[in-house]
């Protein structure tokens, strides 16, 4: 299995037989290698680095218009980051770099960003379940990856998802499924308890499959989107926002029909 890159940029990892799959575009030669296609402005797939096992989810995050950085599992549970700077080693990719000793589920979903341009956390679930977390700043500890911590004890299924945003360079807000489908999410902020995690709140009463991730975007410092599957299929929203009803969540709303 190899990762490859698209120019504008998106993520693809090749299969088996040779398809590299961006959106519903996969092309596949005779000779069991996918031709270059032209999507939008997208004008070819480019390698990033080598093989480190089977296909895989892949986290990735700017951190400046000139910088690219990715992460992943790979079959041992083992977390890995590649890093792409245009300025930099004439704009090849570096890596693969463990992140240290944490251990996922195989294959298991990893998440990744950036609070400023110098600045990297990274979210994943240990094979026991623990969600954990690891930092990366150039200015501390000689640019070395630092963890990985709990987050505030939470737990959910082994290799399952947790999404992380950054609503401001001093704030982190997480979102998993619990165990019991239901949506969870903790928060970090610079100075407050002590610069420790605080949570998990449950965001009202939807519930999800346990191993279904939950998106998240924050449109400003004080407001975060939140979105969801149910167990019924039915595709829905929640919001937050610290000037409207007292800071509570609120939702969930359906998307469509």
């Amino acid at each position: 299995m190899a990762f490859w890159l698209g120019a504008g940029y998106s993520f693809a990892t090749e299969t088996s037989g040779g398809a590299r799959r961006f959106g519903n575009v996969t092309r596949v030669s005779s000779t069991n290698r996918t031709n270059p296609r032209y999507v939008k402005n997208w004008d070819r797939w480019r390698r990033v680095l080598s093989d480190i096992g089977n296909p895989r989810p892949i986290g990735v995050v700017s951190r400046s218009p000139s910088r690219l950085d990715i992460v992943t599992a790979n079959s041992s549970g083992a977390i890995y980051t590649g890093g792409w700077n245009e300025n930099f080693n004439s704009g090849v990719w570096g890596g693969w770099w463990r992140i240290k000793d944490h251990v996922a589920g195989a294959n298991a979903p990893v998440s990744i960003v950036a609070r400023d341009s110098e600045k990297l956390d990274v979210f994943s679930v240990r094979n026991d379940g623990a969600v954990s977390t690891a930092a990366w700043d150039h200015d501390v500890a000689d640019g070395a990856w630092r963890g990985w911590w709990s987050v505030a004890g939470g737990e959910t299924v082994p290799g399952g998802w947790v999404t992380a945003v950054s609503r401001a360079p001093n704030k982190l807000d997480v979102f998993m499924v619990g165990t019991d489908g239901g949506v969870y999410t903790a928060a970090w902020e610079s100075g407050v308890a002590n610069s420790a995690w605080r949570g998990w709140w449950r965001v009202k009463d939807l519930v999800a499959f346990s191993s279904s991730a939950v998106a998240a975007v924050a449109r400003d410092p004080d407001k975060l989107d939140i979105f969801a599957v149910r167990t019924d299929g039915q595709m829905s929203t929640a919001a937050w926002d610290r000037n409207v009803a007292d800071g509570a969540w609120r939702g969930w709303w359906r998307i469509g029909s």
